[in-house]
């Protein structure tokens, strides 16, 4: 336990919250820079770009972690996947720590999660805490796409947390299945080979195998980018039907939307295709980050370096007035789009297999990968987008300010015991549907 870390099973509703709805939006594995409102040339998102430019977007939103048990643990707890003990698959949140969901509940909300993906439920230990109503399935069909959910649930203030995972399977519908598939894009003549591995197994300069047996052993890797932003495209598809039935009811118009990713996902970056997890590197841990309420929320940009998985829960409180636990990481964001500081956060961690602190143009990444070994990697951010030039051994002194920042962190939040992982037979089912699993 974190020394002053304080702990409170009980969540007293006294104090009445703002009468206002939440609706979180999280859409797994999907990468910044594959939206028109972060510069993508292709037209991924029209509805969530409309979200954006009503609304505030910002721009510098860093994941906790670049897999999703480590990023939805944060965004839950507002608490580092060290302290929470959400640290992958079969983990469990710790029973001491309060939820999103548990503090809403009790303040007399109707709490709903609905999900594509089984996994929340089976494979996230203690993750279904507070919600009234868990649904994992049915969250995206064919035509007609429903406006999910819920017009039964929504009838008093709620809070829904939706998970999308179109583009995490690269699994669009089937009507937009072709949408970007030969556009100006897409080059018919590249070749990769295709290797047999779990997802969770990095081979650089091969499509795993995964992904090409689903798909006839396709081997051009710009066919499964057409494919995941045609995911996008129907995510976005159904968040604007459910924005617009929302919008369209007295209950509904009264609600913050926030929508965010857990995580990025790899390219074709430093060679590797198709997956996430065990690296920090930018496409892995810069996600969409945007609030929506009309009249509430302005229209702004932010360029601030924010920590996007830690900072959801302690802004949706700030939205409705709750005070917030002290147990919390995050900060509530809502000050900043009035031009107030909200405690200027310049160093932000991410981990996963490796460890990174990252300021706006500088990021230091550590390779926990192999103990025996002290791999350090120094990048210039602005000049260096693409993380490919190691300064470490060059800026030494901007090297010595972020490792101690690192170690700063590991001294504050170091490793502690947590319940062993458990897969049930339904975890693991869902685990081997995703590719984590042979």
């Amino acid at each position: 336990m974190v020394a002053g870390l304080f702990i409170s099973p009980a969540f007293p509703a006294n104090g009445k919250p703002r009468d206002l709805n939440v609706v979180l939006i999280t859409i797994d594995a999907l990468r910044a820079d594959h939206l028109g409102c972060y510069g993508y040339k292709r037209n991924t998102s029209p509805n969530i770009d409309r979200l954006a430019r009503e609304g505030a977007l910002f721009t510098q939103a860093i994941a906790q972690s670049s897999c999703t048990p480590p990023s939805m643990g944060a965004i839950a707890t507002s608490t580092y996947p060290r302290v929470n003990g959400l640290r992958g698959w079969g983990y469990s949140i710790r029973s001491d720590l309060p939820t999103l969901a548990e503090i809403l509940q009790a303040h007399g909300y109707k709490t709903i999660c609905a999900t594509e993906a089984p996994t929340l439920r089976h494979g996230l230990r203690g993750f279904v805490r507070g919600f009234d109503k868990f649904y994992d399935e049915g969250l995206i069909t064919e035509d007609p796409a429903p406006a999910w959910p819920l017009e039964k649930d929504c009838a008093s203030p709620f809070f829904l947390w939706i998970h999308y995972m179109r583009a995490h399977d690269y699994n669009p519908k089937k009507k937009l299945e072709n949408a970007f598939m030969n556009d100006s894009l897409y080059d018919k003549r590249k070749k990769l080979p295709i290797v047999k591995s779990p997802l969770t197994t990095y081979v650089p300069n091969r499509i795993p195998s995964f992904w090409a047996e689903q798909r006839g052993g396709i081997d051009n890797p710009d066919y499964y980018v057409a494919l995941y932003d045609a995911g996008i495209l129907s995510v976005d598809e159904q968040i604007g039907l459910l924005v617009q039935k929302l919008e369209k009811t007295a209950r509904g118009r009264n609600t913050l939307f926030i929508l965010t990713a857990d995580h990025g996902e790899m390219m074709g970056e430093h060679g590797f295709y198709f997956q996430h997890g065990n690296f920090v590197y930018e496409p892995l841990i810069k996600v969409p980050f945007i609030l929506y309420s009309p009249g509430i929320i302005p229209a702004k940009k932010i360029d601030a370096q924010i920590r996007a998985s830690l900072d959801v829960f302690p802004t949706i409180l700030g939205y409705l007035k709750i005070e917030k636990p002290k147990a919390f990481e995050g900060v509530n964001l809502l000050p900043a789009l009035l031009g107030e500081d909200v405690g200027s956060f310049p160093y932000v961690i991410s981990e996963d297999g490796n460890l990174s602190v990252r300021t706006g143009h500088w990021k230091l990444i550590h390779s926990e990968n192999n103990a025996l070994s002290e791999t350090y990697a120094l990048f210039n951010l602005k000049n260096d987008p693409g993380e490919k030039v190691d300064l470490a051994s060059v800026e030494k002194r901007k090297f010595a300010v972020l490792k101690e920042k690192m170690d700063e962190y590991r001294k504050n939040f170091p490793e502690t015991s947590v319940l062993p992982p458990e897969l049930n037979e339904e975890a693991r089912a869902a685990l081997r549907a995703l590719g984590y699993l042979q």
